[in-house]
């Protein structure tokens, strides 16, 4: 009995120690437009409770070829971390229901990552997404 509330209680220790996964939404871009993208993914990176499991960069057109690549790979660096970024869309869906797959090649890495992250997370159903929604 006493070794089966030992699993029991190391079990529930491990499972609330599980970092929660995010997939962060940003619209960081190089050269940047302000810091607070900067500063939001390096809070992010810092809290051990989080783990980001992919950083998508919400092109919009006034980010178009200015993707901040470049500055997430130095903030992983600096934080010692990883996860894998890419750019979204540049234009905005249609409709909520748009899969938006009459877009370019180019365009839907962005949504080919959130689908990839939210299919390989272990996790209990719940989702948390963090940063700029347009």
């Amino acid at each position: 009995m006493r070794y089966c509330l030992g699993i029991l209680w190391w079990a529930a220790a491990v499972a609330a120690a599980a970092a929660a996964p995010v997939i962060y939404s940003t619209d960081l871009y190089h050269p940047h437009n302000d810091p607070d993208d900067h500063y939001d993914l390096l809070t992010l990176f810092s809290l051990p409770e989080l783990d980001v499991a992919a950083v998508i960069i919400d092109m919009g057109e006034p980010g178009k070829g200015r993707a901040g690549l470049g500055a997430v790979a130095q903030i992983c660096a600096l934080r010692g971390r990883h996860a894998p970024v890419a750019a979204g869309l540049i234009g905005n869906l249609d409709s909520p229901e748009d899969p938006a797959l009459n877009r370019p090649a180019e365009e839907q890495a962005g949504i080919e990552l959130i689908l990839k992250s939210l299919q390989e997370a272990d996790h209990d159903g719940r989702e948390h997404s963090s940063g700029h929604v347009s």
